[in-house]
């Protein structure tokens, strides 16, 4: 449970307090800061745009870490869309806070506390809005690798994204080796220990038990 100093407590018991979101979506190294009040808010420097949107209740279950809500945004201006449909936006981290306003001193901000951090996962939109769950970054756990792990390198276009290799070779046969004399190893995509552990038998404990 979060723990709020009873000197805070004490000030807002006594005003007439007005709550609104406040969302942070960092895409592609831009943030992009909403709010749904009909004004922008300023919070620890930086201001949050009026912006019409959604946030539904968060859900928080006993038998998983995953937690997550839904965001239903507009998309009339049709800057959010374009980031979605890129692909850059998936994955990205968003934040969504409490923000709570003195409607008896010209709607001034009294507090602002994040209520959840994750990244954007699923989402659909068109024109008018754009829907997208938020999950907490502790549902990666739950995501199952199809990447094998071979001894050889892994990247199977030589110059590619992935290798990096810069210089006038052309053509790599993927073993340590010939990475090692190209100088690439730092991005070399193979577990070269591999063949080393083959067969070997491990045991838990100082020494090694008994084995039939």
């Amino acid at each position: 449970m979060r723990s709020i100093p009873q000197s805070i407590l004490d000030e807002l018991a006594g005003k007439e307090l007005v709550p609104f979101y406040l969302l942070d979506m960092n895409i592609d190294g831009t943030h992009y800061r909403y709010t749904e009040c009909d004004v922008p808010i300023v919070y620890d420097s930086n201001v949050y745009s009026s912006h019409t949107f959604k946030a539904e209740a968060i859900t928080y279950t006993s038998e998983t870490i995953v937690n997550s809500f839904e965001i239903t945004i507009d998309n009339i201006q049709g800057t959010l869309l374009p980031l979605f449909e890129s692909g850059n936006a998936q994955g990205s981290t968003c934040q969504l806070y409490v923000a709570v306003l003195d409607a008896s001193d010209n709607f001034s901000l009294i507090a602002a506390v994040m209520i959840f951090e994750g990244t954007i996962d699923d989402w659909h939109g068109d024109e008018e809005e754009i829907q997208f769950i938020v999950s907490n970054i502790f549902n990666q756990w739950k995501k199952n690798s199809t990447s094998r792990h071979p001894p050889s390198c892994r990247w199977r276009e030589f110059k590619g994204s992935r290798c990096g290799y810069p210089g006038s070779a052309t053509n790599c046969d993927r073993s340590y080796a010939t990475c090692e004399n190209l100088g690439n190893t730092d991005n070399f995509g193979g577990f070269r220990w591999l063949p080393a552990i083959t067969d070997k038998v491990f045991w838990w404990g100082r020494s090694r038990g008994y084995q039939e």
